[in-house]
């Protein structure tokens, strides 16, 4: 059961927001742990070795942050770290190669968020950035909560404990109605948006290779690359603005986790922007304790610059084995790991400031470099990608009509008119950043926009989820959950 699932909008999350509603607040938290359970268990009915994972990742946290708070030495953490890892590698050796069906049934769903919690927890108690869990529930409610499970935002426990007490939780009428707002622009963006992009995209490559048995031409690798980098945003932005929807109604306020991703001048940059919290994680946990380890008393500067490269390059790793690598492409991955470190070697936004067409040369190698890695990670085979591409040609017309065939209709601009919709928010706020009409200085655009975002979400519920079942109701396979 997932977010866009039918048992999900039409039972869960009615029954969830009515009980919560009855529920006195200081018992709230108690009932969150209770939703947590439930959709879990619901979740991982065809597989119960998720759920006991989640209940041992529980337990290993609770007992391993009383180890850390009780020992005051080094090694119980170097120890919990390197178990937490090491799992994390096994569980994604095993994703790789185990047929889908096998992983289905036999490996953890979410197994990434709950390491991530995991370690979160129990580095934040060690530092004493957050107090030792009186019970074991309050470690279970965080490792449990289901909204941030699916792509995000990651939350630290040092933050969720504040948010989950009683007096923080503002469970009002209008952040009901706000989070409902916001699932419904999520869900849009998933199931009608992504979803569109997705298939398109499948189908345009399935079409170069049956239809013609020539290199493909640049103008379609462009929109191919367009397409792909298209759908993984709306994908991930769309099941993140559901999780922070489902959050606001709670009474749980999260920040955005999604910014302009497409104007990035580095790949970082581009991962910074595209999934803020997980890059926020990755500088707390892992850059600031290896930039400590660092002899603070190194003079040469060319030491210096690469040490912090090789932090940086660490930090990349992990972020790109968070996704779901295939081993044969794991050589064409690693070529992805140079922008972090040339960053670091060399000043690039002294360089940018100083000569503005390194700016747009930075866009362009981005650009490049971004989706090469989503290509990668959609085939998790180079040899696909050498019998798509081979040796890049400057026009074909056969393929341009069979791509124009495919992806030019009569859905195409429902879908761009969606996209204005969901955005419109942004596109407002950039447009009319100085000056601003009274119209929208009034709440009237606010309620008319969500008066429109809210039939076009249940026009999706009719029509987009039934027509891309498939898409809207699986999991990424981009991630290994």
């Amino acid at each position: 059961m997932l977010f866009t699932s039918p048992v999900f909008l039409l039972l869960f999350l009615p029954l969830m927001l009515g009980v919560y509603t009855l529920t006195p607040p200081r018992l709230r938290p108690r009932a969150i742990l209770i939703f947590n359970l439930a959709f879990y268990a619901l979740a991982c009915f065809e597989s119960p070795a998720s759920l006991l994972f989640i209940l041992l990742c529980a337990v290993f946290t609770y007992c391993a942050a009383f180890a850390v708070f009780s020992v005051k030495k080094t090694y119980p953490i170097i120890f919990v770290v390197c178990v937490l890892f090491g799992v994390l590698a096994v569980l994604r050796y095993l994703g790789v190669w185990a047929d889908e069906a096998a992983a289905r049934r036999y490996l953890p769903i979410g197994a990434s968020f709950y390491l991530l919690s995991c370690l979160s927890c129990i580095v934040d108690i060690r530092r004493g950035d957050a107090p030792m869990p009186r019970r074991f529930i309050e470690v279970l409610t965080y490792i449990t909560f289901f909204p941030v499970m699916i792509a995000g935002p990651v939350i630290k426990y040092k933050n969720f404990r504040k948010l989950i007490e009683p007096e923080s939780l503002h469970f009002t009428a209008a952040g009901v109605s706000s989070g409902i707002i916001l699932f419904a622009q999520g869900f849009i963006k998933r199931v009608a948006i992504a979803s569109f992009f997705d298939a398109s995209y499948d189908s345009i490559v399935e079409r170069m290779m049956d239809y013609t048995e020539e290199p493909i031409s640049v103008g379609v690798g462009l929109i191919l690359a367009v397409l792909l980098l298209t759908a993984v945003y709306f994908a991930f932005s769309g099941y993140s603005d559901m999780a922070r929807g489902i959050c606001a109604m709670l009474g749980i306020s999260l920040q955005p986790d999604f910014g302009v991703c497409i104007l990035a001048h580095t790949p970082m940059e581009y991962a910074n922007n595209f999934l803020a919290s997980l890059g926020e994680w990755i500088r707390d946990y892992i850059r600031r304790p290896l930039t400590a380890m660092l002899p603070e008393d190194i003079e040469d500067r060319r030491k210096k610059k690469a040490l912090n490269a090789l932090i940086s390059a660490i930090c990349a790793l992990f972020m790109l084995l968070w996704f779901k690598i295939g081993i044969r492409v794991l050589p064409a991955i690693a070529i992805l790991l140079i922008p972090p470190v040339v960053g670091e070697l060399v000043d690039l936004k002294e360089l940018f400031e100083r000569k503005k067409i390194l700016k747009t040369i930075g866009s362009i190698a981005t650009f490049l470099f971004i989706t090469l890695f989503w290509m990668l990670i959609r085939t998790r085979d180079l040899s696909s990608l050498e019998v798509i591409f081979g040796n890049i040609t400057i026009g074909k017309p056969l393929q341009y009509y069979l791509t124009s065939q495919t992806l030019i209709n009569l859905e195409l601009p429902i879908i761009l008119a969606f996209i204005a919709l969901v955005q419109l928010p942004v596109i407002l706020g950039m447009t009319f950043k100085r000056r601003q009409s009274p119209f929208l200085k009034s709440g009237k655009w606010r309620f008319a926009w969500s008066m429109l975002l809210l039939a076009v979400f249940i026009l999706c519920i009719y029509y987009y989820l039934p027509q891309y079942p498939a898409l809207a109701t699986e999991p990424f396979r981009d991630i290994i959950f």
